[in-house]
């Protein structure tokens, strides 16, 4: 009798320390430098409303409800200055550039960073923290749209995190080199290098890869060209990923997506990331699941 109410005893204790303590830390790819979960959930809606200081802060604030209109069939508002607003945009300008600083509580989610740079990564970590569902390409119904409740302070181990393709520019669509793009922004790498023989410097190309940049800057993501490396780190992808991008369309097979997604992932938690907590995060099921709603516009 004693033994029964003793382990009813300890199953309560656990039940009770279960209701009290957060659950496990949320898979970011890459991992934040610091993180602190914390309880509740903050909940998108129909109704959230998005406070900014700027036109510019604005714009990256449009990445989040784009993503939200595509996939949930609504869009959170944006307002400059707005002080009964549900996520509050700030400006700290004792983060470096790339950095930010995220604060989530069931009533208000505040983004912190010092430029655009910062904001724009911070809402890359908000889509990690979201159902993955957010990258569907169509509307997902029956779906609560929650964040956890914690805060993020983060930023980069390197300020080059570089993809790196032998592939001539001109060999690959402009689709599959988009599609490229959106991955590396959410992963927060931020340089795609083409290696290019002379031959491959021809007018055209030269153009294509300008208005590609365009593109990408809008990603916080430069592309350079040449014969030797650019500065930094660098990480070369294997061949066979490099033939995946040179399909006609990415999006053909959900095996593809998940192995583009798995090698940019890695990339990016070796770049970003502590290397000894990214090595046993980057096979993690939160890559399968995302690599899944790869679609053909944006990740």
């Amino acid at each position: 009798m004693l033994l029964r109410v003793g382990i009813y005893s300890i199953f309560l204790i656990m039940m009770l320390v279960k209701c009290i303590l957060p659950d496990e830390k949320p898979e970011i790819i890459p991992l934040p430098q610091q993180s602190v979960l914390d309880k509740g959930d903050f909940v998108f809606d129909p109704t959230t409303l998005i406070s900014v200081e700027n036109e510019k802060q604005a714009m990256i604030a449009q990445e989040l409800t784009g993503i939200f209109n595509q996939a949930a069939g609504f869009s959170p508002q944006i307002a400059i200055q707005e002080k009964q607003a549900d996520i509050i945009f700030r400006t700290d300008m004792s983060l470096s550039a790339e950095h930010y600083k995220l604060n989530i509580s069931p009533s208000c989610i505040l983004v912190e960073a010092s430029g655009n740079k910062g904001f724009f990564y911070a809402i890359q970590t908000l889509r990690f923290l979201l159902p993955p569902a957010i990258n569907s390409q169509t509307p997902v119904k029956n779906i609560q749209w929650n964040v956890p409740g914690m805060t993020i302070h983060d930023g980069p181990r390197y300020n080059n995190r570089t993809i790196v393709l032998h592939t001539p520019f001109n060999l690959i669509p402009k689709n599959n080199l988009e599609q490229l793009i959106d991955c590396m922004a959410m992963l927060k790498i931020n340089r795609l290098h083409f290696i290019q023989e002379p031959y491959d410097r021809t007018p055209e190309i030269q153009q294509g890869l300008e208005n590609m940049n365009s593109y990408a800057h809008s990603k916080k993501i430069t592309i350079s060209s040449g014969m030797t490396r650019s500065d930094g780190i660098i990480s070369n992808l294997p061949f066979y990923v490099e033939q995946i991008i040179r399909k006609s369309n990415i999006s053909d097979s959900n095996d593809d997506r998940k192995l583009l997604f798995k090698h940019l992932a890695s990339i990016a938690e070796k770049s970003w990331s502590n290397p000894l907590e990214a090595e046993g995060n980057k096979n993690s099921k939160r890559v399968e699941m995302l690599a899944l709603y790869i679609g053909s516009k944006t990740l």
